[in-house]
């Protein structure tokens, strides 16, 4: 039966590819999501770095948008209409 744990190579290269991709990440919060997404995807199988890294480079930078970056441009915008 193999283990569910990820060792400390397996975390090592998840960190590598992590790292790569910060360039075009712009906050912490989408670092995390990414390593998330490294993780969940190494954990079901994809071992291939070919493959991972072409997850982080296909994955649309607009889903690495965080909530606090989507409120803070809706409070730019004008944010909600004040009752007078």
């Amino acid at each position: 039966m193999s283990s569910d744990y990820l060792t400390s190579d397996h975390l090592n290269f998840l960190q590598r590819l992590n790292e790569a991709s910060a360039g075009r990440i712009r906050d912490a919060g989408n670092t995390v999501t990414a390593a998330r997404l490294l993780v969940t995807r190494f954990q079901t199988g994809m071992r291939s770095e070919t493959a991972l890294r072409g997850i982080l480079a296909t994955y649309d930078e607009r889903q690495w948008i965080s909530m606090n970056d989507a409120l803070a441009r809706w409070d730019d915008e004008g944010g909600a209409i004040g009752s007078s």
